[in-house]
């Protein structure tokens, strides 16, 4: 139950003698209510106007938009494969397809091992498969002209190292051949 949900869910109800903690909720939840319908599409309204609390509205407004939307992940992940450098430089560069990366994560939630501890290892290949990509995803981007032999260098290796430590890399050769030139 994630943070939201914690905040919704109403707590028993007290004695009658004084303005409860319960009280507090329904009042508060009303509010949530308003500000929930008021916020959302008109066109969506109607699917949760009838609904009594601001729980049951956010869970049904969760099973509207958490479905994934194939043709935006197809075109985010077709815009990154081809994204190239051009005439942007490395931390230009970097930043805008970092905002791909976590527009894509937006849509495309990575899964997460949740077993207790993690005994399996899962989750902790899963994250390093993933963040290869975007270094792979990133290398891919560069400019041949200028970073073929420092992408050789780093695709050598017994294992690619970090996006943070070859974004460093690649940094130094752009800042080397800024001052050579």
């Amino acid at each position: 139950m994630g943070f939201i949900e914690r905040t919704l869910k109403r707590p028993e109800k007290a004695t009658e003698q004084e303005f409860s903690e319960a009280d507090a909720w329904d009042l508060v939840d009303s509010m949530l209510c308003s500000r929930l319908l008021n916020l959302i599409d008109p066109k969506l309204q109607l699917n949760v106007a009838y609904i009594d609390t601001a729980m049951e509205i956010w869970e049904g407004l969760k099973k509207i938009y958490s479905v994934a939307n194939l043709p935006i992940i197809h075109q985010l992940k077709a815009t990154i494969a081809n994204y190239k450098q051009e005439s942007l430089d490395i931390g230009d560069f970097y930043n805008k397809l970092s905002k791909l990366w976590n527009e894509l994560n937006h849509h495309v939630k990575v899964l997460i091992c949740t077993c207790e501890g993690c005994q399996c290892g899962a989750g902790k290949k899963l994250i390093q498969m993933y963040e290869e990509d975007r270094a792979h995803q990133f290398l891919m981007g560069l400019h041949d002209a200028e970073f073929s032999s420092v992408r050789s260098q780093l695709l050598v290796q017994d294992s690619l190292p970090p996006l943070d430590k070859i974004f460093d890399v690649v940094m130094q050769e752009e800042n080397h051949r800024k001052i050579m030139a």
